[in-house]
């Protein structure tokens, strides 16, 4: 085996581990009620204000019990992440099937592109809550 296939296969196989040991976690985590304590957000905590990924634990769950919507509500950001993590995957398969040389076709503005988009989604989430009081995670309500 290539030893690209390796690395795609681990890496793939790391984060479908780190995603099934999380999901138990969490759920235990809300059945002792110890949640906020191990799952605390500093900048949460600090300001009284969402930071950009306040809601992602809440957005992946929602996907993975098949609810859009819910994600959505949660933080659009994280759905963002999730559609582009899937998007450079499949691409990436589909460059080692293809033997390809270059295999990873993420570049740099990418990057900064989705961190813009979240700061972006922080600010206007921010000035919702603390200018009209709309909370769309409940948190502050």
């Amino acid at each position: 085996m290539d030893k690209r296939w390796r690395w795609f296969w681990l890496i793939n196989g790391a984060f479908v581990a780190f995603t099934l040991l999380l999901i138990p976690a969490l759920y235990l985590a809300d059945a002792l009620g110890v949640r906020r304590l191990l799952f605390s957000c500093p900048f949460h905590d600090l300001f009284s204000l969402y930071c950009p990924t306040c809601g992602f634990t809440r957005a992946f769950l929602a996907l993975l019990r098949f609810d859009p919507l819910g994600a959505l509500r949660a933080n659009p950001v994280a759905v963002l992440f999730v559609g582009a993590v899937a998007y450079f995957d499949i691409r990436a398969f589909i460059a080692l099937r293809r033997g390809e040389e270059r295999v990873l076709h993420a570049r740099l503005w990418h990057f900064f592109a989705f961190v813009a988009i979240a700061v972006a989604y922080c600010v206007v989430r921010n000035v919702l809550l603390r200018v009209w009081g709309i909370d769309f995670l409940g948190d502050f309500g």
